[in-house]
């Protein structure tokens, strides 16, 4: 998801590459240095061991969009939020909520949190979202919108969070400025408990626990959009979050007045064999032309090159794409009742080739049915989005003034760092929930099992809570503040409520707040902090105090019932990867999703911390073009290559930074008008079938009949340095039997999303610290 600000707002994000200055004091009750989050499907029940003494929480996909699962409050409330890299604040559907979106699972309920604190409007904080109001109680209530047109209100808070840690220690973090969702509308499901922002932004979570893990850095490894729902793939922050080792391909982060994406430069895609320049003919790319947006599922291009790209692979799959059915719209699909053979795509970052197979390139909207999961817009700017990240493990890594990367960190710094502290990690599951993917934490005390979506387009971490006015509904019980022996309300006059935009202040003076989305999706509620509690390979908790997200009262949009919130993920500093990075030696995390059609039983995870290292053979990176704060994970995308077949971003001479961003929260991969029309001109070309052209069900969506998988071509995604590959696992998802349609789409709105489909199977590492985003190809089924 990606976050919109009001138009009578003009943020000024800057973006400091070497000292992070970490605005929110955060407690630690471990000496852990970094965690895993597993990202598991909404379904599952499957527990993956990784590392030693690793905290970690469950993600997974969920509908396109990836859920992350922490625990807020006191005691632990646990929320399923979408893991969202294009928004910063983290948040989550509270009690009472005036006017929310369905939800499955029990809203927060800021009331039995021991830990909330409100945040008061007078607040440094409650000005960082930029739209933060004061109450009649001097609460600072917050609205915080969002591309696709979901919103969230509500108020915004302190709250502890809590991971566990592979040694089944709980690792609270206390002081997380989050947004308590009172009324939240958009395309929720009621799965989705909130929103985590995982940008590069103040409040987002990677932002606000940079300090705490050693830097702003994290990585995550989505699973691939149909992965089945007990799989999850993990996120990690910190030390742990470091993508190196065989095959590392790294890209720069490009910095922009947005701090929020993650920026970076795609300089074509390559299409099995042809290479698709990013501008056409033009040999000049912009910097920052893409953005890294978990919470996005389709890579979104510019129309000019989205067009070369479909072409280019459509003449490498050997069907028909789909042009009968209505419910596909315009996007490349195709029939077949097995994987869609689709040619390998590689993304050509600055500095960094990702290889893009079909099961990234190809989602499966419906059975038998596999669409490109490639859009365009008219924009200029795109974003790599969570199809194609999906088995990638994607590192980013913003460099902070004591970093060893950093030219000024002095060696005697390092031997007294590594002598305070262990090599941990912590790390949680993610589960795939129909396109988005589901995190699992436990919030407040005594601990309340949340699922949240996760969402790296985001930052506010939130649960729906009681009382909960207008609320979705959920299967499980909401978070009741009113029984955890932590949950504190942030008061309105604090700066945790003035970091958010959208904040006011509540007749009881607490942090009421607004936080929305793109889809029209919005929290509404009370901040508050909480004691997260995450999971870890060895069964011991890790619990986190202090951590702050939004107890929502009213929310709505497109959630489903086993969404309990939001994870934010973003880069502001109330993203979860903020607030808890600065524990585990760095703002970084990792990811790893698993695929929209894998096995229900299996999961993925994201990482913090050490475990969050995205190292190895196979790891490109690209820079994160976000500023300091910001919340999306904007990369750069000089554009998709399909077999060999280079489709470039846009067809002018400039190609801008950032313009992309890498969202887990937004399961198609959305791309420029233009661009993802060439796209899918060059798929056909290369696509062995006819599309379906007669599925009313399809739309315009590119979609091919197959029997087995569709044997689409190879993309590559072309982040400036880095090129993802994508195979047809990750561009092309069955949304039903037999029918293959391609998982990214045309946008013409200027917001272009690299979305959680093509993210699967990409263990995907960012550093906020070092402003890296890293991915090295990896099975997230088996992490």
């Amino acid at each position: 998801m990606t976050m919109v600000y009001p138009t009578s707002f003009h943020p000024c994000l800057v973006l400091i590459i070497f000292c992070l200055m970490f605005f929110i004091p955060l407690a630690i009750e471990a000496k852990d240095v970094g965690f895993s989050v597993n990202l598991v499907r909404k379904n599952s029940q499957l527990r993956v061991s990784t590392k030693a003494n690793t905290p970690e929480s469950p993600i997974n996909a969920n509908l396109g969009h990836y859920l992350m699962e922490i625990s807020i409050g006191t005691p632990p409330f646990t929320i399923h939020a979408i893991a969202d890299t294009g928004s910063d604040l983290t948040w989550t559907q509270c009690l009472p909520c005036k006017n929310c979106y369905k939800q499955r699972n029990p809203m927060f309920d800021p009331q039995k949190s021991t830990s909330y604190s409100n945040i008061s409007c007078d607040s440094k904080l409650c000005h960082q979202l930029d739209t933060g109001v004061c109450s009649p109680e001097k609460r600072c209530n917050y609205t915080y919108a969002y591309a696709s047109a979901a919103i969230t209100q509500g108020v915004l808070a302190q709250e502890t969070i809590t991971l566990t840690s592979t040694t089944g220690k709980p690792v609270p973090l206390k002081g997380f400025v989050f947004g308590c969702g009172h009324n939240d509308t958009g395309g929720f499901n009621d799965k989705e408990m909130g929103i985590i922002g995982l940008g590069g932004g103040s409040v987002s979570l990677i932002s606000q626990i940079g300090s705490s893990f050693g830097g702003k850095r994290f990585s995550q490894c989505l699973v691939p959009f149909d992965t089945d729902v007990s799989v999850s793939s993990k996120m990690s922050f910190g030390e742990g979050s470091q993508v190196s080792g065989t095959g590392v391909v790294s890209t720069p982060l490009v910095a922009k007045q947005d701090k929020t994406p993650y920026f970076i430069t795609l300089l074509g895609i390559s299409v099995e064999n042809e290479y698709l320049h990013f501008n056409g003919s033009s040999q000049i790319v912009a910097k920052g032309n893409m953005f890294i947006d978990s919470g996005t599922p389709p890579t979104i291009l510019p129309t000019q090159l989205y067009d070369r790209v479909v072409t280019h692979v459509r003449s490498h799959v050997a069907l028909t794409p789909i042009t009968d059915d209505p419910e596909l719209g315009p996007q490349l699909c195709y029939r077949t009742n097995t994987n869609l053979d689709g040619p390998l795509l590689t993304a050509h970052f600055e500095g960094a080739d990702v290889p893009l197979s079909p099961i990234q390139t190809f989602i499966s909207p419906k059975d038998g049915v596999f669409c490109f999961g490639f859009t365009n817009t008219s924009s200029d700017v795109g974003i790599y989005g969570n199809f194609a990240q999906s088995n990638y493990l994607i590192g980013v890594e913003l460099i902070r003034h004591n970093s060893p990367n950093s030219p000024f960190y002095k060696l005697h710094e390092l031997v007294r760092r590594k002598k305070s502290y262990a090599p941990n990690g912590a790390f949680t599951r993610v589960t795939s929930n129909n396109g988005d993917y589901l995190m699992k934490l436990t919030l407040g005390t005594p601990p309340v099992d949340v699922y949240g979506l996760v969402d790296t387009g985001s930052d506010l971490v939130w649960a729906q809570c009681t009382p909960c006015r207008s609320c979705y509904i959920q299967k499980s019980p909401m978070f009741e503040p009113l029984r955890s022996k932590t949950y504190t309300p942030i008061p309105c006059d604090s700066d945790q409520c003035n970091s958010l935009f959208a904040h006011s202040c509540s007749p009881q003076k607490l942090c009421s707040y607004t936080y929305s989305y793109a889809d029209s999706s919005v929290t509404k509620g009370v901040l508050a902090r909480e004691t997260v509690t995450f999971s870890s390979t060895n069964d011991e908790p890790v619990v986190v105090g202090d951590i702050i997200f939004g107890c929502g009262h009213s929310n709505s949009g497109t959630f489903n019932e086993n969404d309990m919130g939001m994870i934010g993920m973003g880069g502001g500093p109330l993203s979860l990867v903020s607030q808890i990075g600065n524990l585990y030696g760095s703002r970084r995390f990792s990811q790893c999703l698993i695929p929209f059609h894998a096995d229900p039983n299996t999961s993925g995870t994201i990482s913090f911390g050490d475990a969050s290292d995205v190292s190895g053979e196979g790891v490109v990176t690209t820079p994160l073009v976000s500023e300091e704060g910001q919340t999306p994970y904007l990369v750069t995308l000089e554009g998709i290559s399909v077999g060999d077949t280079f489709v470039s971003f846009n067809s002018s001479e400039m190609l801008s930074k950032g313009n992309i961003m890498i969202d887990s929260g937004t399961p198609a991969t959305y791309l420029p008008q233009e661009f993802y029309d060439r796209l899918v001109e060059e798929l056909k070309v290369q696509i062995n079938l006819l599309p379906i052209d007669d599925d009313p069900d399809l739309g315009t969506q590119l979609c091919y009949t197959s029997e087995t998988n569709l044997e689409g071509p190879i993309l590559i995604a072309h982040f400036e340095g880095a090129d993802v590959q994508l195979t047809p696992i990750q561009t092309f998802i069955p949304p039903k039997d037999g029918v293959f349609c391609f998982a990214m789409a045309g946008n013409t709105e200027g917001d272009y999303i690299f979305g959680n489909f093509a993210q699967s199977n990409i263990l995907i590492g960012y550093d906020l610290d070092r402003k890296t985003v890293s991915f090295k190809p990896t099975d997230c089924t088996n992490q």
